[in-house]
């Protein structure tokens, strides 16, 4: 059976996503496509459009075959670790054959060349990119000035979103020896990840201004949390002003808004760095959790759990109840944002 994977947050309902994946199937042959996708929170640290149950029906109508569901701890990483954690889990599938990867520019090749330099990590290029952070630009704009010194073109290309996560996952495939081959496919009608405030953002207020007075004292020690961050929010606490606009106050050169905003929902969830260092043990891959499944593909899901070593989720009742507690306390962190998500909602 042939397999091929995209990741997508299917977070809008873009009509040019479906003539792109008719193109993979134009491109594969016949074959499934599973999507791996974020959960009740995107990636820019924001509620999603709608629950991820409604963006997974969404993504089988649009013509995928089936959602696998990227784990909340790793939708509020850094792009580089979300990139890596879901390259790791189609990895781990052990049946996928080609990871379709969009990207914005007629010349997917000179892109592949950027990606497999930067995974070298040439030292020449490490220096210069330590220079350019220094001055205090962000590191995704160092990284694309630092690279258009040695590849010419190689500049222009990263500084789109769009390109700069692509170039995350051919990293990613290159960093775990991956046997899933990448292909790029220019997609025209992509659309830049929103950070228009929701409406949920009213409840997430009052429950950051409630976890920051009576949350854990040691913040330092959350998933992205730093001793300069800590300091900083404890010194603006006083003038909290809504979890949007304390998010871009504590901004920085160096710290974006959805930085911060991944902070603090990972701060909401109680999402520590010893809950992170025990993903890196599993490269990020604990388990597989299904979403949806097309009527179409009703095979998929069996064959699947003939070959990867995962938990499969959402398929067989039995795959919680053998996981680890280490794992299975993993899984919590997604009921927890569901229930925070679906509460927010209510709210407003």
């Amino acid at each position: 059976m042939k397999t091929a994977a995209i990741i997508d947050e299917f977070n809008n309902n873009n009509p040019a996503r479906r003539q792109w994946l008719a193109q993979i199937r134009q491109l594969h042959g016949p074959c499934h496509i599973i999507a791996v996708m974020s959960g009740d929170f995107t990636q820019q640290g924001l509620p999603a459009s709608v629950d991820k149950y409604r963006r997974a029906a969404l993504a089988i109508a649009e013509g995928v075959d089936m959602v696998i569901q990227l784990p909340v701890y790793c939708t509020l990483s850094s792009p580089d670790t979300y990139a890596f954690a879901a390259v790791s889990l189609l990895e781990n599938l052990h049946c996928v054959d080609e990871l379709y990867v969009a990207c914005d520019t007629p010349d997917p090749g000179l892109l592949m060349q950027t990606a497999h330099f930067l995974f070298a990590e040439n030292i020449q290029y490490q220096k210069k990119l330590k220079g350019l952070r220094q001055t205090g630009i962000s590191f995704y704009e160092a990284q694309a000035r630092a690279a258009e010194s040695f590849i010419p073109g190689a500049g222009a290309l990263l500084e789109t979103k769009l390109n700069a996560f692509s170039a995350e996952y051919l990293r990613a495939l290159k960093r775990m020896y991956s046997r899933i081959r990448p292909c790029l496919i220019p997609f025209s009608g992509w659309q830049e990840p929103t950070e228009t405030t929701p409406a949920a953002q009213g409840y997430l207020s009052t429950l950051l201004k409630y976890t920051l007075t009576c949350g854990p004292k040691d913040l330092d020690q959350i998933s992205g949390g730093t001793a300069a961050l800590t300091a900083a929010i404890r010194q603006a606490q006083d003038q909290y002003n809504g979890f949007e606009d304390f998010c871009r106050s504590l901004a920085t050169s160096t710290r974006s808004p959805a930085n911060i905003r991944r902070f603090m929902l990972s701060a909401i969830l109680n999402l520590r760095k010893s809950d992170m260092a025990l993903c890196r043990l599993y490269s990020f891959a604990l388990y597989a959790q299904i979403l949806a499944v097309s009527p179409d593909a009703a095979e998929l899901p069996p064959y699947i759990s003939s070959h990867t070593r995962l938990p499969v989720l959402g398929l067989d009742p039995e795959a919680a109840a053998a996981m680890t507690p280490p794992i299975r306390r993993m899984t919590h962190f997604d009921d927890r944002a569901h229930v925070l998500y679906t509460l927010a909602g209510q709210q407003n």
